[in-house]
């Protein structure tokens, strides 16, 4: 804003704190000395004026690192808090079971995946720590701060914290700040120590991973075992190591022709065009036929015509000589 990010100088517009870098400081305080010996040389008014603006502006100077300063630090342990929370609701994390939300029906599925290894159990340590280290952090700061409501954003970390249902609290605080259930400095960042000290007591941690560590070496046993190889030769005829059954006679090497890989493959004719096949046969229709004319009557009923004319039975042909000529 404004261009200040350039210089160093940063502006909250929330807040409305300004952040200054740590030359501006340091040119701040030398002008501020500077100023001080010239106030004391000089004498008058306005020597006097200038020296209460330079402390002014030192004043304002060191308000805003140090409002920086806590600014930062704040948002440094939000962010710590929400990674805190991330982790535990990954998916497949066992360290949801810490969180103390899962309840007694899942208690002992939540033991069985919390300690299903040597990795595991020390992941839950470690994670264990770094809430313990966040929430002195925190009450340490809303302390310093007089923050009372920043303190509450970690109320429900420090009643996980409590309740310790695995031990893993009790032995981060035993292996990592030396505590004992008598004297540990980090019981006054808790309302409620008895689950704590009796976790140290009765050194809870060390009974789960005694009665889990049983199961971890056949599962590395399980798991360093390599599988048996397919014996894929032993399906073969003639394979290396297997007697050829009976019946069989492989061929030797020298009456296998040899095959050239380079040779052009041989061309083979298209295939024939099927011939078409032929239409189907429509159905003939009948021709229609006209009746034949009716036959006249034999000759008989004809007239026969009278003897000696031409075409009688009885005419110049029955003798044998030509009828006569016709007259023109």
């Amino acid at each position: 804003m404004w261009g200040l990010e350039a210089l160093g100088i940063q502006y909250n517009e929330a807040t409305g704190i300004v952040g200054l870098p740590v030359w501006a400081a340091a040119v701040a305080a030398a002008l501020l000395v500077v100023f001080f010996v010239l106030a004391l040389v000089r004498t008058g008014l306005a020597g006097t004026l200038m020296f209460l603006a330079l402390v002014g502006f030192a004043g304002w100077a060191a308000f805003s690192w140090t409002e920086h300063n806590r600014v930062e630090e704040r948002r440094g342990l939000q962010a710590r808090l929400l990674a805190t929370e991330t982790v535990a609701q990954a998916p497949n994390s066992p360290l949801s079971c810490l969180a103390g939300t899962s309840g007694d029906a899942l208690e002992t599925a939540c033991e069985r995946s919390l300690f299903a290894s040597a990795e595991s159990a020390a992941a839950a340590t470690s994670y264990a720590a770094r809430q313990v280290s966040l929430l002195g952090d925190a009450l340490r700061f809303a302390s310093a701060s007089n923050d009372t409501a920043f303190a509450k954003i970690f109320d429900p970390l420090r009643v996980t914290l409590e309740q310790d249902r695995y031990g893993a609290v009790a032995n981060a605080l035993t292996t990592r700040y030396g505590c004992s259930p008598d004297v540990c400095v980090a019981f006054a960042n808790f309302k409620d120590t008895v689950r704590l000290r009796a976790n140290m007591r009765d050194n809870a941690f060390a009974g789960h991973v005694q009665r889990a560590s049983a199961s971890w070496g056949e599962k590395e046993k399980v798991a360093s075992t390599p599988a048996p190889a397919p014996n894929t030769m032993a399906t073969r005829p003639g394979a290396p190591g297997t007697p050829l059954p009976d019946g069989y006679n492989l061929p030797s090497a020298s009456s296998i022709p040899p095959v050239s890989i380079m040779a052009a493959e041989p061309t083979t004719p298209p295939p024939a065009a099927t011939p078409p096949r032929p239409a189907a046969a429509q159905p003939q229709q009948p021709r229609r036929t006209t009746p034949p004319p009716p036959r006249r009557p034999a000759d008989a009923a004809r007239p026969s015509p009278p003897p000696g004319t031409p075409g009688s039975p009885n005419g110049s042909a029955s003798n044998g000589l030509p009828p006569p000529p016709r007259a023109q």
